[in-house]
């Protein structure tokens, strides 16, 4: 651990205190904390407020650099995946949190990940809807880049159903509809998601769900950037997570459309119903080719309380060939509608969802 003079030059160079502010601390520390130390200086910095542990635990072991993204100050990390970082920030001057997501650094010096980046970045900033998380922000800072996201105070439904078991009935539609229908609005400004799974689904305090994580996004609309897709596409072929991904997709993501984000929702309500994949074999081979020769699974084996009614739908958003299943995801919303209006209420609901653990997965 560095000395206190390294820690406090350390936090005065991270940006996170000015000078002046660690004087005005360390002339008020009564004297049973003298001599201080490094540890008991941080402890104090963090029981008064002025850090987070993070932050303290960051200046404490020299890594300092990132911690103030220009006017974001990051305050804690809740997760990591293959493209980056994600942390809980708070704006300088606005004192809101938000979310930022940063490359990693390697990935700043590959062509192909900024430009992923790039394409993420472009796909967050045309949706704004209630089911789908918002982008406020991104930049480079001193070589560092990053997104900046609406805080969203809940928890992934993949970690919820990890950690509390399988849904009811009802919330679980409703997760989906909810889903749903950000996925219609998505794919009406010509955005296919093509990573749609419960743990890219965040279940807020209020029981709003709204999707996140563009990272693999495509557009389908027409545009320049349809062929910058197709040529990340190609430098990874399989793009997407194998449990909750569509034939098709396998075949080529490039051709995945809306279809494809309607199976993947599928795999999500009997992940959501059962807390087990719709299709798993014990190799990655093995779960490819279920999706494409095993029959759909029953989700009243697993979930005795769903209506057949529901087994209908979650058949047509399953089917193996595209021209069989939901063309659009508002006929899959038609039909989802009334079974979710027939379905008892369930005393089971789980009422209230917790703050963020740092359970978020970017992966």
């Amino acid at each position: 651990m560095a000395t206190v003079e390294c820690f406090i030059e350390g936090l005065i160079r991270s940006g996170l205190m000015a000078a002046d502010e660690v004087h005005a601390v360390m002339v008020t520390l009564p004297p049973e904390m003298q001599p201080i130390t490094t540890n008991s200086l941080a402890v104090e910095l963090v029981r008064r407020g002025r850090l987070t542990k993070y932050q303290a635990g960051r200046v404490a072991a020299g890594k300092i650099e990132g911690l103030v993204l220009d006017k974001y100050v990051i305050q804690d990390k809740i997760g990591e995946g293959g493209m980056g970082e994600v942390f809980v920030a708070e704006h300088s001057r606005m004192k809101r949190p938000v979310v930022v997501k940063i490359l990693p650094p390697a990935a700043t010096q590959s062509e192909y990940y900024l430009r992923r980046f790039q394409r993420e970045v472009e796909a967050a900033a045309q949706l704004t809807h209630p089911n789908v998380v918002i982008a406020f922000d991104a930049d480079e800072h001193n070589g560092i880049y990053y997104l900046v996201m609406e805080f969203v105070d809940g928890q992934p439904l993949g970690h919820l159903v990890a950690t509390r078991g399988a849904m009811p009935v009802k919330q679980a539609v409703s997760c989906i509809l909810q889903a749903a229908r950000g996925l219609e609005y998505a794919h009406s400004k010509g955005i296919i998601h093509r990573d749609i799974k419960p743990n890219n689904l965040l279940l807020d305090t209020e029981g709003v769900v709204k999707i996140l994580d563009m990272g693999l996004a495509r557009f389908d609309d027409g545009r320049q950037t349809i062929a910058a897709g197709d040529e990340l596409t190609q430098q990874n072929q399989i793009v997407g997570t194998i449990e909750y991904m569509a034939p098709e997709q396998v075949d080529d993501s490039s051709l995945a459309d809306r279809r494809s984000d309607i199976y993947s929702l599928g795999c999500t309500l009997f992940r959501l119903l059962t807390k087990r994949p719709s299709y798993q074999g014990n190799t990655l081979v093995e779960t490819l080719i279920a999706h494409r020769t095993l029959p759909t699974p029953q989700i009243r084996a697993g979930c005795p309380s769903a209506p057949e009614s529901l087994q209908t739908i979650f058949d047509r958003m399953l089917a193996v060939d595209p021209a069989d299943r939901y063309q659009s995801v508002a006929d899959l919303i038609a039909d989802l509608e009334p079974v979710y209006e027939e379905l008892a209420d369930d005393e089971s609901v789980w009422i209230s969802v917790e703050a963020r653990d740092g359970s978020l997965s970017s992966d």
